[in-house]
């Protein structure tokens, strides 16, 4: 879920960018489309970088 992806974006220092309009819908069948995007969804949730744990 959002948790493993916001994790793994954080480890591996990826830099995602939005090839449409920067405001894709994230459903389950769509979620993988656009990574940037799904990223945004998990900052808005309130996830912080900064509390990942190792």
């Amino acid at each position: 879920g959002c948790k493993g992806f916001f994790r793994r974006s954080d480890r591996k220092n990826h830099v995602y960018t939005c090839r449409y309009t920067r405001s894709c819908v994230m459903d389950k069948d769509m979620r993988n489309q656009c990574r940037y995007c799904r990223l945004m969804k998990c900052f808005r949730a309130g996830m912080i970088i900064e509390a990942v744990q190792n």
